[in-house]
């Protein structure tokens, strides 16, 4: 038969939870490959069942997530290969990830700042900013004719009003 097994109620809610968690990358990444490799939307539940199982012994679910691409590529060549030589494909692939060099990380890229000549510097508050001086600032922007790098003129205005 094509359902080897019944879903309870409980197992039904697990998997809508997992499902649901964008935070387990191990699960989003599997949903993910799950609609890209087409024998594996195909596939009847007890395939399924052994591809998960075999990609849990290559990826250990404790260990570093493998990328997307990478669980892509292992399921297209887990539902390729033949029943028999799929215990073969696991072995090699977990002696390939073994084998594998650890991956160098990257720094972001870096930024480079460049300062822009005729950028005027922007004023400072020479007070602690409190309810009254904030109010002051405030109603500098009232004054119409606002120097930025002349606010004394301003703050004077401001305290008037």
């Amino acid at each position: 038969g094509e359902y080897l097994y019944h879903v309870d109620t409980d197992q039904k809610k697990e998997i809508a939870c997992l499902e649901m968690d964008t935070q387990n990358t191990t699960v989003q990444n599997l949903i993910l490959a799950a609609e890209n490799v087409e024998p594996f939307k195909k596939a009847i539940e007890h395939d399924i069942h052994k591809a998960v199982n075999a990609y849990k012994q290559v990826f250990p679910v404790d260990g570093k997530v493998p990328e997307l691409c990478t669980t892509i590529k292992f399921f297209k060549e887990w539902f390729s290969a033949e029943h028999i030589n799929r215990g073969l494909l696991i072995k090699e692939w977990a002696e390939r990830l073994k084998n594998k060099p650890a991956p160098v990380k990257k720094t972001g890229p870096h930024k480079v700042i460049v300062d822009d000549v005729n950028k005027p510097e922007r004023p400072r508050r020479s007070e602690k900013p409190t309810h009254r001086t904030i109010n002051y600032e405030l109603a500098c922007g009232f004054c119409e004719e606002l120097d930025l790098n002349n606010l004394r003129p301003a703050m004077d205005f401001a305290k008037r009003i």
